[in-house]
C-alpha cells in the first residue's frame, strides 16, 4: 500500500491483535461514551464477502473477504494477507451515503484470472452495505446496518473471529451479547457512530439467567473396570464454576493449578474455591458450582447451578478415590449455542490425570511428580488399571456420564434475588455463590408467604437489610418464590 497511515490501519486486521483476552465489558469500554468515525464498508453479495473504504487520494478500494478469513485486495489495494497488490478493476466506484449504497461500474479487462470471478460478482452493479466497520487503536469492530433499536456490534479477535458484543446473537463460537452499550445512534452521511454509557454485564438486568439440572451416573464396577479395581470407590464433592471464556478451571496439556492437585490427590476443594473466587473477583466468573460426593453404594448424584449469559460457559471437576491424582470434569463447556440455551447435553466423561503424583494403581502410595507434569487423559499400563486415553482401553467404556438439563426459566431479566444483609443474618440467609447473601433453604410455599407479606406491607425488612430483590417487578412473585427453593 502507498499510503502509510493506510498501512498502520490494516495492520490491525493482521494475527497480531493483542486484544482476545479482553472481557466483554472491556471490550464495551473502548467504544462507549464516544463519537466513532465508521469509513469501511462491508457487504454479501452471492454469498461472498466484501469490504471498501475510501482512501486519502478519494479513491476506492475493495477487499473480498476469503473463505479462510483473509482480506484479499481486488480492486485499488496494496499488498496484504499474502496477497499481491491489485490495480484498478473498475471503472468506478461510488458510495451514496444516503442511500446506504456502493455502486460499482465495468469491469476493467484484468489479467488476475484468479480475482475475476470475484470482480464478475461487483462489475456493474448497485450493493446495499450490511454492516460498517472501523478501527480504535488496535481493536477492529463491526456494526450492523440498523436503527437504535436493533445496532448489532461484534469486536474481531485477533483470530479472526467476530464475537458478539451488544445485541448480537451468539456466534463464532462466542456467546450472544445482550445490550451492552446506551443510546446509540449511527448517521451514515456523517458516518459517526455516537454511543452512550456502558452498561455493565455483570449487573445488567439485561443480564439473561438459565437455571440447569446436572446429573452423573457411574459404572465404575469391578464387572466393568476390574483390573485392581479398589475397595470403597467413590466420588469427591463436585466443585466448579460459571465462567466466560477468559479463564479455565482445568486444561488437558497445562500444568494443574494448587485447587486441582488438592483436589485430585485428597478430594479437597479450598484451594479451588478460593481459585474460583479469585476469577468471580475479576468478574471472569460467575457462579460457583458445588454437587454432592457420590458414595461407595451410589451409582448416581445430581445438583442444579445457574448461569448467565454473559458466564456461560461451565466447568466442574471430582476426584475419582482411592486414586493417586485422577479425577473426572467438564472443561469449558457452553450452554448457549446460537443464541439458544441448551435444552439437554449428555458426555461421556474421560478420566484425567492431574500429572503430581506418579502412582499407576488406584490404591498406590503417594510419589509425588517432581517436576510436575502436564494433565493428560489417563494412559496406564495394562496390568495396572483398564485406562487408556481416559477410558477402557478394550471396549471404550466410559467410567461416567453426566447429562444437564435446563429446568424451568429463571431468567434476571424478571428479577433479581440478589439482596444485602448484615452478619448477622446468617442464621437464614446463604451465599449465593457470587459473594451475594440469598434467603434459602425453605419451600416455595414459605417464600411466597414471605415475599406476599413484604408486598402488601405487613412485614417491614429486617435490622441490617438494606436492599431486597434488585430491579425485581412485585407482581411476578411464584416464579421468585419457585426460584428461591430451588437455591
Amino acid at each position: 500500500m502507498k499510503n502509510s497511515l493506510f498501512v498502520k490501519i490494516f495492520l490491525v486486521l493482521s494475527i497480531h491483535l493483542i486484544s482476545f483476552s479482553k472481557t466483554v465489558d472491556e471490550l464495551v469500554d473502548i467504544i462507549a461514551s464516544s463519537n466513532i468515525n465508521v469509513q469501511y464498508y462491508f457487504w454479501i453479495k452471492n454469498n461472498e464477502a466484501f469490504l471498501s473504504t475510501q482512501k486519502q487520494d478519494q479513491t476506492y478500494a475493495i477487499w473480498y473477504y476469503t473463505k479462510d478469513r483473509k482480506w484479499r485486495p481486488i480492486h485499488n489495494g496494496g499488498a496484504f494477507d499474502g496477497f499481491t497488490a491489485t490495480d484498478k478493476t473498475f471503472s468506478s466506484v461510488v458510495l451514496n451515503k444516503e442511500n446506504e449504497t456502493i455502486v460499482i461500474g465495468d469491469k476493467i479487462n484484468n489479467d488476475n484470472s484468479d480475482i475475476n470471478k470475484f470482480l464478475d460478482v461487483l462489475a456493474s452493479k448497485t450493493h446495499n452495505i450490511g454492516w460498517y466497520f472501523w478501527i480504535t487503536k488496535q481493536d477492529a469492530f463491526l456494526l450492523s446496518k440498523a436503527n437504535d433499536n436493533n445496532v448489532r456490534i461484534w469486536y474481531y479477535t485477533s483470530n479472526r473471529k467476530w464475537r458478539p458484543i451488544h445485541n448480537a446473537s451468539a456466534f463464532d463460537g462466542f456467546p450472544l451479547a445482550l445490550k451492552t452499550i446506551n443510546n446509540i445512534n449511527f448517521d451514515p452521511i456523517s458516518g459517526v457512530l455516537k454511543t452512550g454509557s456502558r452498561i455493565s454485564s455483570d449487573m445488567s438486568d439485561n443480564n439473561e439467567m438459565a437455571k440447569y439440572k446436572a446429573t452423573i451416573t457411574t459404572i465404575w464396577s469391578a464387572t466393568h473396570f476390574p483390573i485392581n479395581f479398589p475397595r470403597g470407590r467413590h466420588f469427591s464433592p463436585v466443585i466448579g464454576m460459571t465462567h466466560n471464556e477468559n479463564v479455565k478451571l482445568f486444561a488437558v496439556g497445562s500444568k494443574a493449578t494448587s485447587g486441582i492437585v488438592e483436589m485430585s490427590e485428597t478430594g479437597g476443594v479450598t484451594k479451588t474455591k478460593n481459585e474460583i473466587n479469585n476469577h468471580i473477583s475479576s468478574k471472569n466468573a460467575d457462579f460457583t458450582i458445588k454437587g454432592s460426593s457420590l458414595g461407595v453404594s451410589s451409582s448416581s448424584t445430581s445438583f442444579n447451578f445457574n448461569v448467565t449469559s454473559s458466564h456461560s460457559y461451565i466447568s466442574w471437576v471430582s476426584m475419582i478415590a482411592p486414586s493417586p491424582d485422577w479425577f473426572i470434569g467438564t472443561n469449558s463447556l457452553n450452554l448457549l449455542e446460537n443464541g439458544e440455551w441448551l435444552k439437554e447435553k449428555t458426555i461421556n466423561l474421560k478420566v484425567y490425570d492431574a500429572g503430581s503424583d506418579s502412582g499407576d494403581t488406584f490404591s498406590a502410595s503417594n510419589s509425588a511428580t517432581s517436576p510436575r507434569e502436564n494433565i493428560t487423559r489417563l494412559t496406564t499400563s495394562p496390568s495396572d488399571t483398564d485406562f487408556e486415553g481416559g477410558k477402557h482401553r478394550s471396549n471404550d467404556k466410559f467410567i461416567a456420564t453426566i447429562v444437564i438439563s435446563k429446568l424451568e426459566d429463571a431468567s434476571a431479566s424478571n428479577f433479581s434475588a440478589r439482596t444485602f444483609y448484615g452478619s448477622n443474618c446468617t442464621t437464614c440467609h446463604g451465599s449465593d455463590g457470587r459473594g451475594n447473601t440469598v434467603i434459602q433453604g425453605r419451600s416455595e410455599s414459605v417464600y411466597m408467604s414471605i415475599l406476599t407479606s413484604f408486598q402488601n406491607g405487613s412485614r417491614t425488612s429486617p435490622s441490617g437489610m438494606s436492599r431486597i430483590f434488585k430491579g425485581f417487578d412485585m407482581s411476578n412473585l411464584s416464579s421468585l418464590a419457585k426460584y428461591l427453593s430451588t437455591l
